[in-house]
């Protein structure tokens, strides 16, 4: 138990939130390139891919927004 240490308390969140949230930057920023490109080739693949997956979309961001910030694993140190 972290009892009344708000350092190791703060650790804990931190490895508890990390990996999560540097998932989700590297997601913007990899969206950032894939939805704001200009007109052209590139553009219209990825419209085609888009459409192809849309089905598959909730599926495949159920780690973001099936995430329940209320469940946390218990403390491994």
């Amino acid at each position: 138990a972290l009892g009344g240490d708000p350092i190791a308390a703060l650790q804990r969140y931190e490895q508890i939130r990390l990996p999560r949230v540097t998932r989700l930057q590297q997601m913007s920023r990899a969206n950032k390139l894939r939805y704001h490109m200009p007109d052209g080739p590139e553009q219209e693949a990825r419209d085609a891919a888009v459409a192809a997956n849309r089905e598959r979309a909730p599926e495949t961001m159920q780690w973001l927004f099936g995430f329940d910030a209320s469940v946390i694993e218990p403390a491994t140190a």
